[in-house]
């Protein structure tokens, strides 16, 4: 038996699964083994073009800029 947090429209409170029918609900809810739960999209995309310039790790570095910081961020030469 499952007691819910809060009532359904309905009035119902709890749910009765037989066993194997609860590991099967559970299993459908757990995450495949080696996949990244946490997905990025637009600026913080792994390959966008101005990641560079929004993701800072660490401290400033006093090196210039690498060719393809310059080419997709247009950061202008020194």
């Amino acid at each position: 038996m499952l007691t819910l947090k809060t009532a359904w429209a309905d009035g119902t409170r709890h749910l009765i699964f037989a066993p194997m029918a609860l590991l099967e609900k559970l299993a459908a809810l757990t995450p495949r083994p080696r996949i990244n739960l946490i997905l990025y999209h637009g600026v913080l995309a792994p390959h966008a073009r101005w990641r560079a310039r929004v993701v800072a790790f660490g401290a400033l570095s006093e090196t210039a800029p690498t060719a393809r910081e310059r080419r997709c961020c247009r950061i202008p030469r020194p």
